[in-house]
């Protein structure tokens, strides 16, 4: 984070620091929430981080760019520039305001207040309806409004809750049901999901609060830690050695069971609709029951089952998971190379062999452009190639040389 601009790195090396100068809003809004974890945990002195947050805060108030209050996704981390001509984005804009909500209501300081409110109440949440019940995407100068929309089940639901609750230009109820809420299906275990990764499930509660709450459709935290549950018994399966199962060689149909069930019938109003299908299978008794009539808490998630080993007979498996067998010659149906990667590798063995020789062409011609200019102590054919790939690097070697003599 720049101290002075206060923006988020997007994304950084594990290991080391690097030279990346890309900040993104959502980055942003993560990183305020953070702050608010390491002054309630005293990780820094509080002073020092109330600044940090008045820094972010006040940049992004009074110098940021923005379109009817949404900001860019991706930006300079030291000007705040747009990069990438990456679009206005709703949902990344959405995260940004949940840590800016956080600070307001966690430090109860009255210039951040006043900075937060007057970001929130600046949104045309309106605007990005676009004439429909649903948000877009995104929005960019050069081609307007993304496609696209937060019509189906994922992180939008803070994004939604924010545009209800706003006081200025706010989102109609409406359009808390006019996105659709798809059922999958995994060994019998039944929830609403989305074909994208674990994190859909987690974002928004990271904010709000779900706890026993539920609308007509379904108990949201409950539904969660279903999901989460599936996902990790999901990874357990996929444990087991499965050779046919990832070699891209073999002709293999994949698993009905690996694939989860995906139902998306049209929403109709009356009762909660209650999730009360069966839970995670355990080993040592029968399957709990979740429902979305009553609160969920802790003690009521699913439990945990026992890790697969060779006496854990009733740990659920793929039916067709049978196991692998060594083909014995290449007749076998089942080992069948594919023209398609045979071309493929035909086309890159080409390429490389052919950029070698240009390499080396460029290198020597190189060398007797030195040798004409007379620098000492000028790197042979193979020192070169060391030390620079072909291209403009080679041309501007050549330029600092002929500036040193």
């Amino acid at each position: 984070m720049d101290p002075a601009v206060g923006l988020t790195k997007d994304r950084s090396l594990a290991r080391q620091q690097d030279a990346r100068n890309v900040a993104s809003i959502a980055a942003t809004g993560f990183g305020l929430t953070a702050l608010c974890i390491a002054a309630e945990r005293g990780w820094q002195p509080r002073n020092a981080i109330l600044d940090r947050v008045l820094a972010t805060l006040r940049f992004v108030a009074q110098k940021l760019p923005h379109e009817h209050g949404f900001f860019y996704h991706f930006l300079r981390m030291d000007t705040g520039e747009r990069i990438f001509k990456s679009e206005v984005s709703t949902i990344d804009t959405a995260i940004f305001l949940c840590g800016a909500l956080t600070c307001r209501a966690y430090f109860a300081n009255d210039e951040i207040s006043k900075l937060v409110t007057a970001l929130y109440d600046r949104i045309d949440w309106s605007w990005f309806l676009h004439g429909e019940q649903t948000l877009s995407m995104g929005w960019t100068p050069e081609r307007g409004y993304i496609k696209t929309r937060w019509d189906a089940y994922s992180a939008l639901m803070m994004l939604y809750l924010l545009g209800m609750g706003a006081n200025n230009q706010p989102l109609p109820a409406s359009s808390w049901d006019a996105w659709n809420r798809p059922h999958f299906e995994f060994n019998g275990i039944r929830y609403i999901g989305a074909q994208a990764p674990l994190f859909v499930h987690q974002y928004s509660h990271a904010w709000f609060d779900f706890r026993g709450r539920h609308d007509k459709y379904a108990d949201y935290f409950t539904n969660s830690a279903i999901a989460t549950e599936v996902h990790k018994i999901w990874c357990m399966e996929m444990s087991q050695p499965l050779p046919q199962a990832h070699c891209p060689f073999y002709r293999r149909k994949p698993s009905a069971s690996c694939k989860p069930s995906v139902t998306n019938t049209p929403h109709k109003p009356g009762p909660p609709t209650a999730l009360s299908t069966p839970s995670i299978p355990s080993p040592t008794g029968p399957p709990p029951t979740l429902s979305a009539s009553t609160p969920a808490s802790p003690s009521s998630w699913p439990k945990t089952p026992a890790p697969v080993s060779s006496g854990n007979t009733s740990w659920p498996t793929r039916k067709s998971a049978a196991p692998w067998k060594k083909p014995t010659s290449r007749k076998t149906p089942e080992l069948q190379i594919r023209p398609f990667y045979i071309f493929s590798l035909s086309f890159f063995l080409l390429t490389v062999r052919r950029n070698r020789q240009r390499i080396f062409y460029r290198c020597h011609e190189l060398d007797k452009e030195i040798a004409s200019l007379s620098v000492p102590g000028a790197p042979g054919q193979l020192g070169i190639l060391r030390q620079f790939s072909y291209g403009p690097p080679l041309q501007n070697y050549v330029r600092r040389r002929t500036a040193v003599t």
